[in-house]
Order: C-alpha cells, then structure tokens, then sequence
C-alpha cells in the first residue's frame, strides 16, 4: 500500500507500506526487492528446503545413482 509523506502539510514524496502479514526479500535499492504474503513465503521457504535436501549427497531422500 502506497502511502503519501508530508512535511508541513505538503505531499513531498510516497512511500510503500507493507502489509503487517508480507515478508519483503531482495536488495532494495539495486531493483530486486519482492513481497510476499507470509502463506507464500513459508511454501517457498517448504520447497526451498525439501529441495535443498532431496539434493545433498548421502541424503536418504537424494536420488539414488544406478548401478551398473
């Protein structure tokens, strides 16, 4: 939600507020900067980490190689 800054009662800028319940990830300033709702955040953060884990070596979830 974009809110209006004032000083002395004059509109001298604006500013994104964002909602209590979003989480912002990126690099604000250098043109990558995401919202998300907390929902969405917490599944990518789900499949980021089942991902994560199906992939490491040794993992009993990894892929198992064939053998020959």
């Amino acid at each position: 939600m974009e809110k209006a800054v004032q000083i002395d009662g004059r509109t001298v800028g604006r500013v994104e507020v964002l909602d209590p319940a979003a989480a912002a990830i990126g690099a604000p300033g250098y043109g990558l900067e995401l919202t998300l709702s907390l929902r969405m955040w917490r599944a990518v953060m789900l499949e980021l980490a089942q991902r994560i884990l199906t992939t490491m070596p040794g993992s009993d979830r990894a892929p198992q190689e064939e053998l020959a």
